[in-house]
């Protein structure tokens, strides 16, 4: 039994070196990013690496225990039963193998979609034979700087051959043009994955592949929200692309926003210069993004207005007390000139698919329970699962206990609690 549970602790180890290792080489990449370009662009990638350093930090922390707890099990302090030469061939090896377990995933996944798993080695195969006779795209990628990274990923990489044969000059000439391969190598496997759901965008990206390429895992954190603005025909994505410096960093606190202000960005989009440098500051009043096209209707004329030269749609968005201003606003202001007959229709982003995943995403990062799997609603960790399983029994009992307390109370008591603050709490504003 001691046996075993050593056997588990240490593939535990070996997957969070992984992730460490994972995370700070992406922090090295956007570090030397950083020196070669300036203003929003620099701040955008000082913000990616303070996320990343804080979740490099809670998985040490999580690793220092784990190492706790293997020292207790082996009867060594601190875990040191492998010391010497073996100990960091043994650990590197471990490392590799953690590694391409995620890799293995990805292949596995594809199997259990296809169905028929045979079908799909068949076709890869073909794919690989014709890629690998393809002596120019070959040699390409085995030259291509960093390329040893890309060995872990070989699973994944076999898995999705089919679509990357296609795909595969294209993406060769963007990454070795603009030198990206440490930028995109962290997430090769998460983008392999979701290789289905990026193939349309795949045009887009690799015209625009030195401004997205930064931002990479950003965009896939949130990807489920930021897909939505991709639409079927993607018109928005180029007008959109300039402001990406600004908002990237902003991804997390404005996450449950993302996918609420999407059918309202033919309206906000003319009024996005003026609004952009300020939209962080109503990342706690979701409910203004859910009825921005309200706003927009009944005060969207003043983000319009110069006078000599003076904006005075900026000198409103900076006013400290206008967030809260709108996220009353919204509750009070008549719908119907607005939406006509759907006035009456509420938008329940509390239960929204898409703000679950961003609460799991931002307990993900606090907790750094990750298993390595794509960023996913559907697929959690075990005790995220349970985390965000026993705030929802939390929110319920609260719910429950204001209930019942109403119901025991008199009609005077009634009235006090309903219009007074109570009520607002249980409104969720």
């Amino acid at each position: 039994m001691t046996k075993r549970k050593e056997s588990v602790l240490r593939g535990r180890i070996a997957s969070k070196r992984s992730m460490v290792d994972r995370t700070k080489r992406e922090i090295e990449a956007l570090t030397a990013r950083s020196c070669v370009v300036t203003g929003l662009e620099q701040k955008a990638h000082g913000a990616r690496v303070a996320i990343l350093q804080r979740e490099t930090y809670v998985m040490e922390s999580q690793l220092v225990s784990l190492k706790n707890t293997l020292g207790k099990v082996t009867g060594f302090e601190g875990g040191q039963t492998r010391p010497g030469l073996y100990g960091v061939m043994a650990r590197g090896y471990e490392k590799f193998i953690a590694t391409e377990e995620r890799s293995a995933r990805v292949m596995f996944d594809q199997m259990q979609r296809k169905g028929d798993a045979w079908e799909l080695l068949r076709e890869d195969a073909a794919s690989l034979v014709r890629l690998g006779t393809n002596l120019s795209v070959t040699t390409g990628y085995m030259t291509l700087g960093g390329s040893a990274a890309l060995l872990p990923h070989a699973a994944a990489i076999i898995a999705r051959a089919n679509k990357l044969e296609s795909m595969a000059p294209g993406i060769l000439a963007a990454i070795s043009e603009h030198e990206a391969l440490p930028l995109v190598e962290p997430h090769l496997d998460t983008i392999l994955d979701r290789l289905d759901e990026i193939e349309p965008f795949i045009p887009f990206v690799l015209e625009n592949f030195d401004a997205l390429v930064p931002y990479t895992g950003s965009i896939l954190d949130h990807f489920e929200s930021l897909v939505l603005y991709g639409g079927s025909d993607q018109k928005y994505l180029q007008p959109l692309l300039p402001f990406l410096p600004t908002f990237a960093p902003l991804f997390d606190p404005l996450g449950p926003h993302l996918a609420l202000c999407w059918p309202h960005l033919p309206l906000i989009l003319p009024h996005l210069p003026v609004i952009a440098p300020y939209v962080h500051r109503f990342s706690p009043y979701v409910s203004v993004s859910a009825n921005a096209d309200v706003m927009i209707f009944y005060f969207g004329w003043l983000l319009r207005i110069k006078i000599l030269g003076f904006s005075l749609g900026r000198f409103i968005m900076s006013l400290p007390f206008l967030p809260r201003l709108a996220a009353l606003l919204v509750r009070v202001l008549p719908r119907r000139p607005v939406r006509g007959y759907t006035c009456d229709y509420e938008c329940d982003y509390s239960g929204c698919d898409v703000t679950q995943y961003e609460a799991a995403l931002t307990a993900r990062r606090e907790f750094g329970c990750d298993d390595g799997r794509s960023s996913s609603s559907a697929i959690l960790p075990e005790e995220l699962q349970t985390l965000l399983s026993s705030q929802k029994r939390g929110k319920r009992a609260r719910l429950m206990s204001k209930l019942r307390g109403l119901t025991k109370d008199s009609r005077r008591g009634v009235t006090k609690k309903l219009f007074g603050r109570g009520s607002a709490r249980l409104a969720g504003a």
